[in-house]
């Protein structure tokens, strides 16, 4: 019994560390000419001090069009603590083995999701600036569905070109629980679906704007897309 409430602590142990670890992610960012660490922070809803220690930098007017530095983005779900292994191995040792086991598939889930939302990111942010084109689907020039389309379509994510058909594709996702790589969706026009982003975490998605006329960054929770905002998808294999 000692070695196995020593096992199943030390796993129990490890999967907190992975959640953990988990829960701060970035993603990263080529500087651009006119960029600033000021605008980027204020871009990206950060402050500036929290900008300058993830990227290791002491003095913010060193930058340069071509650097590339990290931008951290926190999913949206709140961990939930671990079961007590060590009180339920005392009274059913057997239960406890196949409540660990099931801790361990479900966070397992969780970092594969992560990883994937990950890849999502880190392709997504590479067209920052690219200009909007109605119909667009390539790194020329994207319309709202062509660019979410051609993004997953580099992860090996097959989707439609249709806000309204990519509404349709994964799971729903409440917006409490949003995750960096998720679709959110928005009613522009009338009661339809008719825009489509992809959330990048604290509060903010990445899309391509018609209104703006290139790939951005917007807030999901200040004016025209916080009263717009539909609801979201989960896209995964």
């Amino acid at each position: 019994m000692g070695d196995f409430l020593r096992r199943t602590g030390l796993a129990a142990l490890l999967v907190n560390l992975i959640v953990a670890a988990s829960a701060q992610q970035t993603i990263r960012y080529t500087v651009k000419e006119g960029d600033s660490l000021y605008a980027i922070a204020h871009r990206f809803g950060l402050r500036l001090p929290d900008l300058l220690k993830v990227n290791h930098l002491s003095n913010p007017h060193r930058l340069k069009p071509g650097d590339v530095i990290r931008i951290p983005v926190k999913g949206a779900v709140a961990t939930k603590k671990q079961p007590p292994v060590h009180q339920l191995a005392r009274r059913n040792p057997s239960r406890a083995t196949a409540l660990l086991a099931c801790t361990a598939r479900s966070e397992g889930a969780d970092q594969v999701r992560s990883a994937m939302g990950q890849r999502v990111l880190q392709v997504a942010q590479r067209y920052l600036g690219r200009p909007y084109r109605y119909g667009g689907s390539s790194s020329r020039g994207f319309d709202c569905s062509g660019f979410v389309l051609h993004v997953y379509q580099r992860v090996g994510i097959k989707l439609p070109h249709s806000s309204g058909a990519q509404a349709r594709v994964g799971k729903p996702v409440p917006r409490h629980q949003l995750q960096p790589g998720d679709l959110v969706f928005f009613r522009t026009r009338g009661s339809r679906i008719s825009h489509v982003g992809i959330y990048i975490g604290n509060g903010k998605f990445i899309h391509a704007s018609s209104a703006r006329g290139r790939v951005r960054i917007d807030s999901l929770n200040e004016g025209y897309y916080k009263r717009r905002y539909a609801g979201a998808r989960r896209v995964s294999r």
